[in-house]
């Protein structure tokens, strides 16, 4: 089973591993609840977690069957199915040429893996244990989004201790692809934000 707590565990077997003491954790998409699994685990050494384009609303809760209904494109024909739900990802306008890089990239991942973390990653919302491990977090959270799909400011906060959004305009879930220099000088910004809030502790 690939589960978020699993890949948790991994980011802090490397942080053990290479002896960082402090860090700050970077996950894209899915990658964001696995960065809030491992600074759970790590309390000591991680000061602050930043999500890009995720954690939209982590208390969000969605029926079985609506689960069931994503995934089943990718079980039935896996690079069929990827190809289009990577489609989705992207403002209109979008270089086809890097779509169609990040689709084929995707697509050649190994389907049984892929299946099985994307499952574990949607089924945290069927039952709210998505936002369980946020609760538990007292370090500034910090999600670099794009406007494709709303982030739910009020509902994020009720759940963390310290959550802020930052935004980067005219991009879909890829802005490190979409837009590499604008998004490095935001994500600068956003871990200067994280930084002057461990400072002022």
């Amino acid at each position: 089973e690939y589960t978020m707590s699993a890949f948790g565990k991994d980011v802090k077997a490397v942080l053990a591993q290479e002896e960082i003491d402090r860090a700050i954790l970077i996950g894209h998409s899915m990658g964001g609840d696995v960065i809030a699994e491992a600074a759970s685990l790590m309390p000591d050494r991680v000061i602050g977690i930043i999500g890009i384009d995720t954690l939209q609303d982590v208390s969000g809760r969605y029926p079985q069957s609506e689960i069931d209904g994503m995934v089943a494109p990718l079980e039935a024909d896996f690079r069929h199915g990827t190809r289009h739900f990577v489609a989705t990802m992207f403002p209109e306008g979008t270089d086809g040429r890097l779509i169609q890089w990040i689709q084929e990239d995707m697509a050649s991942a190994p389907s049984d893996i892929a299946i099985n973390a994307f499952r574990n990653y949607l089924n945290q919302y069927v039952d709210g244990e998505a936002a369980e491990v946020f609760k538990t977090l007292r370090i500034p959270v910090v999600s670099l989004n794009g406007r494709l799909w709303p982030t739910n400011l009020e509902n994020n906060r009720k759940v963390m201790a310290h959550y802020d959004l930052f935004y980067i305009e005219e991009t879909g879930h890829f802005p490190m692809l979409e837009r590499p220099e604008a998004f490095n000088q935001r994500l600068q910004e956003v871990i200067g934000h994280i930084e002057t809030l461990h400072a002022s502790e």
